[in-house]
Order: C-alpha cells, then structure tokens, then sequence
C-alpha cells in the first residue's frame, strides 16, 4: 500500500513539476515579456492545466506524509 502512495506523489509532482516549468518558463514570457498574442492564446491552457493539477498534487502528498506519520513542517516542505 505504501508503495502505491509513493508512486501516485511520484507521479503527480513530476507531472505538478513539469507544468510549473511551463508556466514559469514559456506562459509568463510569453504574456508579460513577448506581449505576442497568437502565442498567447496558444498557450493559455498552461495555467489552466497547472491550477487544476496542483491541488491534486498537495492532496496526493499530504495523503502520502500523514501515512508515513510526519510532522506537519515536513509536510509543508513536501508540499513546496
């Protein structure tokens, strides 16, 4: 069971990760720096996508932390 938890956080903070990357690195350019429109609306779904999978993220590590049985400062340096 235990190892089904990890997998499942593994898997989302990779996920959780990588969507991160892209809005910091290609949304936020793209909106703030570039002012390209056509590029924008092709990437408008990036922050979309990340706000719907971060939250599943933190319910997926905080899932993983309380079974472990760790202090509630670990779970917040596990969730940031």
């Amino acid at each position: 069971m235990k190892f089904d938890l990890l997998n499942r956080y593994r898997f989302m903070a990779i996920v959780a990760g990588i969507m991160s990357l892209l809005l910091w690195f290609v949304y936020m350019p793209i909106k703030y720096i570039l002012h390209n429109e056509s590029w924008h609306s092709a990437t408008i779904w990036i922050p979309m996508v990340h706000g719907y999978l971060y939250p599943i993220y933190v319910l997926f590590a905080i899932q993983f932390s309380v079974a472990k049985r760790w202090k509630t400062l670990n779970i917040l340096g596990l969730i940031l």
